[in-house]
């Protein structure tokens, strides 16, 4: 069963009266707008994010690999890599 429309309405027309905000009617940047969108609890990692102080995987130093472990990240080096060094 096909769905009609009312007598006048045009399905393609907008229908909201609020107006868009245009680029330049915009104060801050879009990383403030998202920030303010997406804060909360996590706002300091969307933040790092956006800032791109947070990485998801960073290099061993070593031999290259990609580490994804927090304390690897933080030590730059992977545990194989690093029982290496050690010896």
């Amino acid at each position: 069963m096909k769905r009609r429309n009312r007598p006048g309405d045009d399905p393609g027309a907008a229908t909201s009266t609020t107006p868009i905000a245009t680029a330049e009617s915009n104060r801050c940047s879009d990383n403030q707008i998202d920030l303010t969108l997406l804060g909360g609890p996590d706002a300091d990692v969307w933040a790092a994010l956006f800032d791109g102080r947070f990485r998801l995987a960073v290099p061993c130093s070593r031999c290259g690999r990609w580490l994804t472990a927090g304390a690897s990240k933080s030590a730059g080096i992977g545990p194989h890599c690093a029982a290496l060094e050690d010896r």
